[in-house]
């Protein structure tokens, strides 16, 4: 009897540690396609590049909790961070585009997502403040970004940190009555990618009116 318990235990323990939660999975050697498919579900996908990859959403901790961001190689969840435009390991992938639609988040709404939306998909918190999945369109694609307090949809872009006010919210689906409310907060609570250096940045704020291209397709659509 303890045998199979501890059997059970151990299988529990490997499945949790793979899927962190029934929409998160660990981005682990292959592209966020991959890593969603291998668990019988399509990855959640921002917008397409002109060369007709497509922007998968991810989320990675360079520092001060999870951003949002889009995948488009192997193993590496490209965020805007410290001025810079990173690629960087240890992310996770969003999977399960049924439970999401997109939603433009209009001047009226202060540029904020936790105002666009009645239930936004969130990463983490910044100094108390949730930080929202968004994407934004810089010429060639909409891609996952994070929006935080008004400051409008931060994502990497041409090896800088950007942030603009024309962007899209990520939305969570309303659940059955009686049913719990999505969880803000589940990305596991751990260490941070250590970054090789700490350093002054300041955002570069783009204008709006300015990005052009293949975006997603319509306001509250989902994207498979």
């Amino acid at each position: 009897m303890i045998r199979a318990l501890s059997t059970a235990y151990g299988c529990w323990l490997l499945f949790s540690v793979q899927i962190v939660s029934a929409r998160w999975v660990r981005l682990d050697g292959h592209s966020c396609y991959d890593s969603c498919r291998n668990r019988g579900e399509d990855p959640v996908v921002s917008g397409q590049h002109h060369n007709g990859q497509k922007f998968n959403v991810c989320a990675v901790n360079p520092g001060g909790g999870y951003r949002a961001g889009y995948n488009l190689s192997n193993n590496h969840c490209t965020v805007g961070y410290g001025g810079r435009e990173r690629g960087l390991p240890g992310a996770y992938c969003l999977c399960k585009p049924s439970d999401f639609y997109w939603r433009t988040a209009a001047p009226g709404d202060g540029n904020r997502c936790t105002e666009t939306c009645s239930s936004p998909k969130l990463t983490s918190y910044f100094h108390g403040a949730p930080m929202s999945i968004c994407a934004t369109n810089y010429r060639d694609g909409y891609r996952g970004g994070y929006n935080v307090h008004d400051w409008g949809c931060t994502a990497g872009f041409g090896g800088k940190e950007r942030a603009t006010n024309s962007f899209r919210c990520l939305c969570t689906r309303s659940r059955r009555l009686g049913q719990a409310p999505d969880a803000e907060f589940d990305l596991p609570l751990g260490d941070s990618i250590a970054l090789a250096e700490e350093e002054e940045f300041a955002i570069e704020h783009e204008e709006d009116g300015g990005p052009v291209g293949v975006g997603v397709t319509e306001e509250e659509t989902v994207m498979a």
